[in-house]
């Protein structure tokens, strides 16, 4: 629970508590974030999906409100709720591989065109003036397709990640990066 509060208060500040916002919690896991978030945002409408079967199940257990549901990845419902007003990818665009087997390459383990397609995808539900809310990924947010349309939450405080991060070459850059988590979606 609440393993991200910087972000998630940076977020509550652009949207305030009382804001009837819709959010996409992608890459739930058990829905700890869904909850976590219905605390900053008691009044929005949050989706939370994963691709994991049991995930899911374990997340329907909770005593939640009706404006939580979650959905498997698959599920066609969770893109039938239009559009967003943020989407949070936490610790989801990565591999385990990249950071424990410290490739040179990660063209094998977690190539950069399948985490430039995955933002591609989740741009096309996002509200434009809405916020695409991204950590420990393994490729930098700016080098993606979609950024250019994208600017850095302006009271977002960029972070230094002392982690393996990769180029669009798929090849490793140095260690101790500063990036920013919370980018809003400008006009095309």
């Amino acid at each position: 629970m609440n393993r991200y509060p910087e972000v998630f208060g940076a977020c509550q500040i652009y949207y305030p508590q009382d804001a009837e916002v819709r959010l996409l919690s992608f890459g739930c896991a058990t829905g700890e974030e869904v909850l976590t978030l219905g605390q900053y945002f008691p009044h929005a409408q949050i989706v939370g999906i994963d691709i994991n079967p049991w995930n899911i199940k374990t997340c329907q257990q909770h005593s939640v409100p009706e404006q939580r549901t979650f959905f498997h990845t698959d599920d066609p419902r969770w893109q039938e709720q239009n559009t967003y007003d943020a989407i949070f990818c936490m610790a989801v665009l990565q591999r385990t591989e990249n950071r424990t087997l410290n490739p040179q390459d990660s063209s094998q383990i977690y190539p950069f065109s399948m985490f430039d397609q995955q933002l591609v995808e989740l741009d096309r539900y996002l509200k434009q003036g809405g916020l695409m809310v991204l950590d420990e990924t393994d490729y930098r947010f700016e080098d993606a397709m979609v950024a250019s349309c994208y600017q850095p939450l302006a009271w977002d405080k960029p972070v230094l990640k002392e982690r393996c991060l990769f180029d669009r070459n798929n090849q490793q850059i140095s260690e101790g990066q500063t990036l920013h988590r919370i980018f809003v979606k400008g006009e095309r």
